[in-house]
This record gives C-alpha cells, sequence and structure tokens, in this order.
C-alpha cells in the first residue's frame, strides 16, 4: 500500500511538472513579444554563479498605482500600453475594462518587500558578462492573461545581447 502511494505521489509530482514545461513552452511560442527597459545591475553570487539584477523602469508606475490605490494583494495584474518598437509603458491596474489596440497585460508579485513584474534577474554562463554589460531592455513572451517568460536581455537598439538562443 506504502509503495503505490508513493507512485502515484511521483506520478502526480511528475505530471504537474510535465503540465508546467508545456505551459511555459507555449508562452514562449504563441505569447506576446514585449520588450521592458531595464534598470540593470551586476551583482555576483558565489552559489547561484553569475548573473543580473533586473528592475524595470515600468516597475515606477505600478508601485505609485498601489500606494495610490491602497491596493494590498501580493500579486495582481497591470496594463502596458505597447509602443512602435514594442516596448511596454505602465498605463494602469487592470480593473477588467477592455484593453487598447496596443495593451497587454502582465503580472506583477510583491517580492521581497517591493513590487515587481517580470522575472528579477538574468543568469548567464561565466566569463560572459560582458556581453551583457549594454542591456537597456528585457524581451519578454506575454500570454494573454499577463504570465510572463523572460527569453533574453537586448541593447538600446533592440539588438539580441549574447549568444542567439531564440525560438523561431
Amino acid at each position: 500500500m506504502r509503495k503505490r502511494l508513493i507512485m502515484v505521489g511521483l506520478l502526480v509530482i511528475l505530471a504537474t511538472m510535465g503540465m508546467m514545461v508545456v505551459e511555459k513552452e507555449s508562452t514562449l511560442r504563441d505569447g506576446a513579444q514585449v520588450f521592458l527597459e531595464l534598470a540593470p545591475a551586476d551583482p555576483r553570487s558565489l552559489m547561484q554563479g553569475d548573473y543580473m539584477a533586473l528592475e524595470y523602469a515600468v516597475n515606477n508606475g505600478l508601485i505609485a498605482a498601489r500606494e495610490e490605490t491602497s491596493t494590498q494583494t501580493m500579486q495582481g495584474v497591470a496594463i502596458l500600453t505597447l509602443d512602435e518598437r514594442r516596448v511596454g509603458r505602465f498605463t494602469r491596474l487592470d480593473d477588467g475594462s477592455a484593453l487598447g489596440e496596443s495593451d497587454v497585460r502582465i503580472a506583477y508579485k510583491l517580492r521581497n518587500f517591493r513590487t515587481q513584474v517580470g522575472s528579477p534577474s538574468f543568469f548567464f554562463q561565466e566569463g560572459t558578462a560582458g556581453l551583457f554589460e549594454n542591456a537597456r531592455f528585457g524581451e519578454y513572451r506575454l500570454t494573454e492573461d499577463g504570465t510572463s517568460v523572460l527569453i533574453g536581455l537586448r541593447d538600446a537598439e533592440l539588438n539580441v545581447l549574447g549568444p542567439e538562443q531564440r525560438l523561431h
């Protein structure tokens, strides 16, 4: 009986992990391309390897809107308006109203007492930090509900930084 419970538990865990992978792959394949302006720092971590801590310009508007509305939730959805280059700018918190033609949703979370969209860090191979020092944008794929996946960094002209590893 105990072995069966362990096997069932293992199957549930593997099925859940498989579904998460399929969901992320779907986002990478079908998600809307959006660029978020960065304010990067370059800390090092002996345990995690080389990485760049990421801060996004849209967080400032998001933080102000949350304070203005006294929103206390740990997570939510913000609306970004995309310019002609697909750079997202914070517009408002999602209130359920219809999106404009160039609007997209992006989920946010409260992390370390700070409101943040997207990934808080970008990991890269040891010794390749110089390839990313000109990073000005994070390239994301977004689903309709605001789920986001960071797929790379771009410079001020939106050129790919680092080794090209894109899905086409």
